[in-house]
């Protein structure tokens, strides 16, 4: 025990005091079903996204379990949703999924009084696996195209789907079942014809893409986010002739955030793997991009959502030891204006130390986190039994 502990607090990074050892003891309810105790703040959104998305009817399904514009994969490879409109509304692609190969796999549904049997369609290891189709369809529902898709065999994944500016080419990464396999394609919009492949990713293990490609505005270059070529996800500048060159160059996770054809605004786990910062890049002169800015200073998990001229920025946050706030910063990360502060939802509890650290993994290089609680009223003299969880 003693030994462990040492080993524990070698790495101690910050400590949450302590406090109000006469307060209310926090119950299974409290933590489990009390809204109060998770700060919150009305949605807050930007004017341009009030406005409503174009609706679109879908295709009557032509034959018994086909859907269309459903979501498909079991959510996999960062797929979200089943309707991918056009830069100018007037069409969309829509997933055409078929599931008649697939076995029925019975759940039980503990919300009637007796509990009931509900068969959903559950594609099981080695077994027939749904097929899926890209169509482009009008805002009436008439299909006007559907992609030519051939690659590997009909059990491919289809995934982050992603029109070109003009509206005349379809991108999409096609992944084969095994998921060693992947290739993002070109596909004319009106015909369904294949273009070509713009770039490949090959893994034994797995390859797992997670985004669609973002067009840089007013050019025909792309962001494309992968974490197969250097073991991270980081962001790539492409073009749609396959020249790739690697913009965020960090061993860290990064995400993308957006841009105005001048910055490319992303977040980034570069300086804590327990912190969120937004970054942005010069992406004026493709062939010489410009240093990364940090842009969020406030050590803490930055949730930002971006204007949509880029001109600004909502930055919701907090910390270890601060329930953070929401702020509205211009694009250089200036503070414009504070709109909300967190409390400490938790000041009526009493409250037991808690500490954040690191401790070494057995190569004796690599950092793992972790959060240690203490009992109420630790007497660091005494022995106390350690639960230890690791996720």
């Amino acid at each position: 025990m003693s030994f462990i502990l040492t080993l524990i607090l070698s790495g101690v990074i910050s400590v949450h005091p302590a406090s109000n050892p006469q307060g209310r003891m926090l119950s299974m309810y409290d933590a489990n079903l009390n809204g109060k105790l998770y700060p919150r703040s009305g949605r807050m959104l930007w004017e341009k996204e009030e406005h409503p998305a174009p609706q679109f009817v879908m295709p009557k399904p032509d034959a018994e379990a086909v859907s269309y514009g459903t979501s498909v994969s079991r959510n996999e490879f960062g797929i979200r949703n089943g309707i991918f409109p056009s830069n100018s509304g007037d069409r969309a692609a829509v997933y055409r999924l078929d599931e008649s190969r697939v076995s029925q796999f019975p759940l039980l549904d503990i919300n009637t009084r007796t509990g009931s049997l509900r068969n959903i369609r559950y594609p099981m290891n080695g077994m027939p696996s749904e097929l899926v189709s890209l169509c482009v369809i009008d805002r009436e529902g008439n299909i006007l195209s559907t992609m030519d898709v051939t690659d590997f065999d009909e059990e491919r994944y289809l995934t982050n789907i992603s029109w070109s500016p003009d509206d005349k080419y379809i991108f999409i990464h096609v992944l084969d079942r095994a998921q060693h396999h992947m290739r993002l394609n070109m596909y004319r919009s009106d015909n369904g014809a294949f273009v070509r492949t713009v770039l490949e990713e090959e893994n034994m293990a797995w390859v797992e893409p997670q985004d669609p490609v973002r067009f840089i505005k007013g050019s025909w270059n792309f962001i494309y986010r992968t974490n197969n070529r250097d073991s991270y996800m980081n962001l790539y500048l492409c073009d749609t002739l396959g020249n790739v060159r690697r913009l965020t160059k960090v061993d860290a996770d990064v995400e993308y955030v957006a841009n105005d054809g001048q910055w490319l605004y992303y977040t980034t786990a570069e300086f804590s793997p327990v912190e969120n910062h937004l970054m942005r890049m010069s992406v004026k002169n493709p062939k010489r991009p410009g240093k990364p800015q940090r842009l969020t200073q406030t050590e803490g998990w930055h949730s930002v959502s971006m204007k949509p001229d880029c001109s600004a920025f909502i930055d919701r946050w907090s910390s270890f030891n601060d329930p953070g706030a929401v702020e509205l910063r211009n694009a250089d990360g200036s503070l414009a204006e504070e709109l909300q502060r967190f409390s400490d939802p938790l000041s009526e509890y009493a409250q037991c130390e808690m500490e954040l650290g690191t401790v070494k993994a057995a190569d004796g290089i690599t950092d793992n986190y972790y959060r240690l609680y203490k009992p109420l009223g630790f007497d660091p003299s005494k022995k106390y039994p350690l639960i230890v969880y690791v996720y």
